[in-house]
């Protein structure tokens, strides 16, 4: 696997990388089903 041919450094910035992507497309994936924001109310 070519994943372990990098260094434990490398390994561990790569494994950090990929959550950050997986909760930012969670968030993405919630936004889109959930619609826009709420409107806001007149002043």
């Amino acid at each position: 696997m070519p994943f372990l041919d990098y260094g434990m450094e490398i390994r561990r910035v790569i494994c950090s990388t990929n959550a950050i992507e997986s909760v930012n497309a969670r968030c993405r994936r919630a936004i889109r089903a959930r619609g826009h924001s709420p409107p806001t109310k007149p002043h």
